[in-house]
């Protein structure tokens, strides 16, 4: 130091030497700006700030998510498969579907086309569009998938759990297709016997019958034999298993496909559907084949549904929840169009704002609200009232709330309850709460359910 200049005077060459690189700011991984142009440093931290975010919501949103815990904490249990785990987030889970049995599904499903080597180089060709689709398939999770799950594990996972689905679908539209022919066989014989029985009282071509109804049945069988028809009338016995035998067994593997973390993506069901579709099912797609499957699930298909493109759809909880709400992308509400005539400069019949809370329906039921089961409704969420118009007094304007559902009447859609619909809700919701475009339709009919339902008598 140069003493000329005094005890308290720092020399001006040493100046530099006061600004430290900010220890806070190198443990937080923030860019240095020492010895940096400006441009460099504000490129530097734009890119340090974006690389904050998730991958998912950089280049296209997630649309299948781990439920987020202060959702999950009100029940668990809600929102893990029981009989079937599906996609990464319960690939270790020990469900009653074993990866075995997975296999075993993909392999009925390729070799319906031919031999064993058509089956492998089927099986081949899926894995390796499979493999394609895997940066698109990690977009689609939050949170991001481990590095571990490779992108061969985890095309191997989208082809035995979408093929799993495409069993489920296929199973279904066997199931319904072969009660539609059993119904038609049922009205045929009626209307044989019928016509035999006029015959027989004749008294000339009742022989006649009796032997052609036996060639029939020599028919039949001959058929079977050939092989051409036995993939048709054998393919319900080809697809059952002992873990699915049962009707209710098999309701609680659809229930699980209805599960939010429990989901994989519709393209990816839709890859696998185009490459092993069986002829039989040739001219069906994968949108009326899942609606197939959910279709005696409660809350049932919304009358007003229009089916879309499978592009549009992110997943089967997804479709489920797009084919259950109202099509039209604003509810009418009196509240709504109250607030519009507000905004254009219009008082008349407005309310300013929707009440903080509805009374329980008892409480409803004291001032005078009648509720009447709706139907027919478009769909569960058809909820209507109606009030009688009141003199505007400066007794309203103390107690509206109140007055407003004064000698007014509520038509609610009937919603059958089971053991399942709690779960579903759950997932519905947490599907609206975690996926940005999404109307909350489910969440606010629950919340508006369990305002007029507080206790029993109010159900």
């Amino acid at each position: 130091m140069d003493e000329s200049l005094g005890p308290n005077v720092i020399p001006s060459a040493d100046l530099s030497n006061l600004e430290p690189e900010c220890p806070c700011c190198t443990a937080r991984g923030m860019p240095s700006t020492s010895g940096k142009t400006d441009e460099v440093w504000i490129d530097e931290m734009m890119d340090h700030v974006t690389s904050a975010l998730p991958a998912d919501h950089r280049d296209c949103p997630c649309t299948i998510f781990k439920v987020p815990q202060h959702i999950r904490q009100s029940d668990r249990e809600a929102y893990d498969p029981i009989v079937a785990s599906l996609g990464p987030f319960h690939h270790a889970s020990h469900c009653a579907v074993t990866q075995d049995q997975k296999r075993r599904y993909v392999w009925h499903l390729l070799s319906r086309h031919g031999g064993e080597e058509h089956a492998n180089q089927l099986l081949k060709e899926c894995l390796m569009k499979l493999k394609e689709q895997d940066h698109m398939v990690r977009h689609c999770y939050y949170p991001a998938l481990s590095p571990e799950l490779n992108a061969q594990k985890l095309a191997s996972m989208m082809l035995l759990d979408g093929c799993f689905i495409i069993y489920l679908m296929l199973k279904m539209h066997a199931r319904k297709k072969g009660m539609d022919e059993e119904t038609e066989e049922e009205d045929e014989s009626k209307e044989k016997r019928e016509w035999k029985i006029k015959m027989e009282e004749d008294g000339r071509v009742s022989n006649m019958r009796k032997d052609k109804s036996k060639e029939k049945r020599e028919w039949k069988i001959k058929m079977e034999e050939d092989g051409r028809v036995s993939n048709m009338r054998k393919e319900h016995e080809q697809l059952e298993d002992p873990h699915d035998a049962e009707q209710s067994t098999f309701n609680i593997v659809v229930y699980d496909v209805l599960k939010l973390e429990n989901q994989i993506p519709f393209f990816i069901i839709q890859l696998l559907l185009d490459e092993i579709k069986p002829c039989e099912v040739e001219k069906i797609d994968l949108v009326d084949l899942a609606l197939q499957l959910f279709k005696d699930i409660h809350p049932n298909e919304s009358k007003s549904f229009k089916k879309k493109s499978p592009r549009e759809y992110h997943h089967l909880l997804h479709l489920f929840h797009s084919s259950r709400i109202t099509s039209e992308k604003l509810v009418k509400s009196k509240w709504k169009k109250a607030e519009v005539a507000s905004s254009q400069g219009s008082t008349q019949g407005t309310l300013t704002s929707a009440p903080k809370w509805i009374p329980s329906a008892i409480e409803l039921g004291r001032c005078g609200v009648k509720f009447k089961r709706k139907e027919p409704a478009d769909n569960f969420l058809d909820i209507t009232f109606e009030w009688r118009k009141i003199k505007v007094t400066p007794l309203f304007c103390l107690l509206k709330l109140w007055l407003m559902f004064r000698s007014g009447r509520m038509e609610i859609p009937p919603l059958q309850i089971y053991d399942y619909t709690d779960a579903l809700f759950r997932n519905l919701i947490a599907f609206e709460q975690c996926y940005f475009d999404t109307e909350m339709y489910i969440t606010i009919y629950a919340l508006f359910m369990d305002c007029i339902i507080d206790q029993a008598e109010d159900v």
